[in-house]
């Protein structure tokens, strides 16, 4: 309720500086509340009420941090966020049996610190956000697809936790698992950036479902050299859920709707939660977990079985948000000279595409002899898009945009270097026949079919 509540107000309050403030604020009063009335011991329920709060407010955090960094920076960034923040509930755990109470000082010094920080390094919103296509959230079809995946992932993830909470060393455990968690958040932010969110979570998916079907066969005992590997494993899917939830909602949402694109995954992944509790409470607790370990194994394997199927329908998230900032217009591949083999035009404006590549193609090569040097044009700007140029071997690739974006121009390289992969012997030794390239249009569409 809190993070629906707190995601509703965040997307209309322009200064999330404000709301953050106030939720470090709230939640060190919280923690006040906690310590001096000492609910940890006496009222449980309460503070179970108050921490869930608190998580529910966190939301806020991921909503400021997204509109102010890139797509291929997010993933780094959140993964350093929680590699640090994870330990702090460890650390909270061992001293709590001292009295003494971490979160409670790290929270009123967050409270304090915050608006210091904010005012020695103000920082604005990218200009790139402004103009966002904005898409309602109901509507959202990719979203909701990855997060009906994140749901079925939790559940696995729960699975996983019964194996843990049952390993013979608990202590030993947790610190493994709390570092494993930190040092693989840092890595998956690093990977979900470079490889993209898709092939990360697939990854990772695969390697815990593989890995269960051998447990499920082999493991014998809940011994703490036995579990380890499961330790891991619980490590490396709960950091990359760490990492990839706030980044993939950044990834979907407008920077006036982050709030709610939050507070709607971070409502299928407690729905997740609730759902993995349930079943073992009635279903799995009263048994004895040492006989059913194949049993547990498969319902893990099942839940991540589920948690692919959603992957495979939809898109990669960078790829969707990128096409949410630009808008490609039209796609050319010519010959050196400027005669034009392949052509896609996405506007109803009828584009004379001989007349525009030849002429393109002369102001480069009148560019290049004026200034005596071998560089080329890679760009042309005017005031309503921009003409954007990568040069191959045997041919030259244009694209008309609304913007220019790093992203987009690596596209247009993907599908440069792809052509001449496929079609290098033909391009070489061009003799007019265009009809070669025909099947050529289905690399356009695969390349920037979200583009258009």
């Amino acid at each position: 309720m809190a993070a629906i509540i707190i995601g509703f107000i965040s997307d209309k309050i322009q200064n999330k500086k404000i709301l953050i403030n106030f939720v470090a604020i709230f939640v060190a009063a919280m923690y006040l509340l906690a310590y001096f009335f000492n609910f940890f011991l006496d009222y449980p329920q309460i503070i179970l009420i108050l921490f869930g709060i608190s998580a529910g407010l966190s939301i806020i955090s991921p909503t400021f941090f997204a509109s102010r960094t890139g797509i291929r920076e997010r993933g780094r960034i959140q993964g350093v966020c929680a590699a640090l923040l994870y330990p702090l509930y460890l650390i909270q755990g061992i001293l709590t049996g001292y009295n003494v109470f971490i979160l409670l000082y790290v929270f009123l010094g967050l409270a304090f610190a915050l608006p210091i920080i904010f005012l020695i390094f103000p920082s604005k919103q990218k200009k790139s956000e402004d103009s966002r296509k904005q898409i309602n959230l109901l509507k959202d079809r990719p979203f909701f697809l990855y997060s009906i995946s994140f749901f079925f992932l939790i559940i696995a993830l729960s699975f996983i936790q019964i194996f843990i909470d049952n390993t013979a060393e608990l202590f030993y455990t947790a610190i493994i698992f709390t570092i494993s968690l930190s040092v693989i958040c840092i890595i998956g932010g690093i990977v979900t950036d470079l490889w993209g969110r898709k092939k990360s979570i697939l990854f990772i998916i695969i390697i815990i479902g593989g890995s269960f079907f051998i447990f499920g066969i082999f493991l014998q005992d809940f011994s703490f050299f036995s579990m380890l590997p499961i330790v891991i494993l619980a490590a490396a899917g709960n950091g990359l859920d760490l990492v990839i939830e706030p980044v993939i909602t950044a990834d979907f949402a407008g920077p006036r709707s982050r709030g709610k694109y939050n507070a709607s995954l971070y409502t299928f992944v407690t729905l997740g939660i609730i759902v993995g509790q349930a079943i073992f409470i009635y279903f799995i607790h009263p048994l004895e977990i040492i006989n059913i370990i194949p049993q547990i194994s498969l319902v893990v394997i099942f839940s991540l079985l589920l948690s692919i199927t959603p992957l495979m329908i939809t898109k990669e998230p960078i790829d969707i948000s990128l096409s949410r900032e630009v808008k490609v217009m039209g796609v050319f591949l010519t010959s050196p000279d400027g005669r034009v083999l392949v052509e896609s035009n996405f506007t109803p404006i009828k584009i004379d595409s001989t007349l525009a590549m030849s002429a393109l193609s002369g102001v480069s090569n009148l560019i290049t002899e004026t200034l005596k040097t071998k560089k080329h044009l890679k760009t042309i700007d005017y005031e309503e898009a921009k003409i954007i140029i990568e040069y191959g071997q045997y041919s030259n690739a244009y694209l008309i945009a609304d913007k220019e974006t790093l992203e987009i121009r690596e596209k247009l390289k993907q599908f440069l270097s792809t052509m001449e992969k496929r079609y290098g012997r033909e391009l070489a030794e061009f003799s007019g026949n265009l009809s070669t390239f025909q099947p050529a249009y289905s690399v356009i569409g695969e390349i920037f079919g979200l583009f258009t």
